[in-house]
């Protein structure tokens, strides 16, 4: 696979991951902490304007237990971080649906 060809891959998944963020498919902190990552294998340099808010919500909720890792989290401990994870989601949905509508645009066919 080429350079080119590896990079367009990372550009659908970027498409694929803002997609089911938008659908609520996948949780809106951890599509963001996808996205975050995906930054550097689809741009050029350290800055991205279309990437900020994904790298700040994610350095934000580092803490916070989302994806394949809340399987290693006491319950009791789930109960009180989830109540954190609806109201940070809650407070960043807005600029995340923006957000994503904005890489769909730029990286979509």
């Amino acid at each position: 696979m080429s350079h080119e060809e590896y990079v367009y891959r990372q550009q659908q998944r970027v498409v694929q991951v803002a997609e089911q963020i938008l659908n609520q498919e996948i949780g809106l902190i951890e599509g963001t902490r996808l996205l975050s990552r995906l930054r550097g294998e689809v741009t050029e340099g350290q800055f991205d304007p279309d990437f900020t808010l994904f790298i700040g919500i994610d350095s934000e909720t580092d803490a916070l237990p989302v994806g394949d890792e809340r399987q290693f989290w006491a319950d009791s401990v789930l109960l009180e971080k989830d109540k954190e994870i609806r109201r940070l989601e809650d407070f960043y949905r807005d600029n995340v649906v923006a957000a994503c509508k904005v890489l769909i645009s730029r990286f979509g066919e």
